[in-house]
Parts: C-alpha cells; sequence; structure tokens
C-alpha cells in the first residue's frame, strides 16, 4: 500500500489501483468547467481522467499521510482553493469538495484528476 511517482505528471495509488493527476494547473474552476477540464485532459498518455468521487479523495489523502511522495490532497497550495470531487450532495445544486464540505455548483475551486 503507497503512492508510487510515475514520473510522467502522474502517481499511483496502489492500494486503490487509480492514476491522479499529480499537480493541479491551480486555475479555479465551476464544477461544469471542473469537469469539462477533465474530459479534456491528456497526461500520461491518459484521456480517461474524470472527477475523484469524495471517498476516493478520502483513501487518498489517508495513503498521503505515510507516502514518500509529497501529495497535497486537500487543496491548491498557491491559490488555496480546494478541490471539486464528483459526489453530489443532499441537493442536486451542491456537490461535495475534498474536505467533506458541499459547495455550491457555482462556486469556484481547483482539479485533482484521476483515473482508473
Amino acid at each position: 500500500m503507497a503512492l508510487n511517482e510515475n514520473g510522467d505528471g502522474t502517481f499511483s495509488d496502489t492500494t486503490t489501483r487509480l492514476t491522479w493527476q499529480h499537480e493541479d494547473d491551480g486555475v479555479e474552476r465551476d464544477f461544469e468547467e471542473a469537469r469539462a477540464y477533465c474530459q479534456g485532459l491528456s497526461i500520461g498518455g491518459f484521456r480517461d481522467w474524470r472527477l475523484p468521487t469524495l471517498p476516493e479523495f478520502q483513501s487518498l489523502t489517508k495513503e498521503a499521510k505515510t507516502a514518500s511522495i509529497k501529495v497535497n490532497t486537500s487543496y491548491n497550495m498557491e491559490t488555496g482553493a480546494d478541490y471539486w470531487t464528483a459526489t453530489i450532495g443532499p441537493q442536486r445544486n451542491v456537490v461535495h469538495i475534498a474536505d467533506g464540505t458541499t459547495m455550491f455548483l457555482t462556486n469556484r475551486y481547483c482539479v485533482r484528476a484521476v483515473r482508473p
């Protein structure tokens, strides 16, 4: 169980078998823009990127605590903006961000994409 640097702008979580975008681009987007960003993303030779679910972010946070590579799992260090997840909240106009809080779809946050 570990996070492994892939050397191509991604890292892999051996527990979940997910591949993550290593660094976000620092751009804050609303929810629809975030989804579109993932759909157009090409990193490490892959184009099947998506927004992670809240449980996937929670698993990454757990793994990052003991990882040998440095990964900020909750927010962009430069802007202070949290990361979007794909997990819809109790109302359809809100989505969870990486720390579990629900925010309106029109708010602007950063993206750390994931792929299977």
